[in-house]
């Protein structure tokens, strides 16, 4: 079963914590996002899409970037958002 996030865009973890949905590289999330439903495509996501997008939490996403500094939120609105670009940048940065 797939479930989706609020504004039904990305899907998000499923109740028990397991991912059905993990990005591996920076084309997949890309991807990804511009063949959504809607056709549209954003430049930034909310914390619970990006989280979505990348296959991880948000708790671990603030990890990423409060305390290991691996990735950055735009801090230009009142809420952090997190450009696609830089979850691209970071997924390129830290392939293996």
């Amino acid at each position: 079963m797939r479930t989706t996030s609020k504004r039904g865009e990305l899907p998000s973890p499923t109740s028990n914590g397991s991912q059905e949905y993990k990005i591996t590289d920076a084309a997949a999330l890309t991807a990804a996002l511009q063949n959504r439903g809607d056709r549209s495509f954003r430049l930034a996501l909310t914390t619970s899409e990006a989280a979505a997008a990348l296959g991880i939490s948000v708790r671990t996403l603030h990890r990423l970037s409060s305390e290991r500094k691996l990735i950055k939120p735009s801090r230009a609105l009142r809420t952090k958002t997190w450009a696609v670009a830089e979850l691209v940048r970071f997924l390129e940065q830290t392939a293996a």
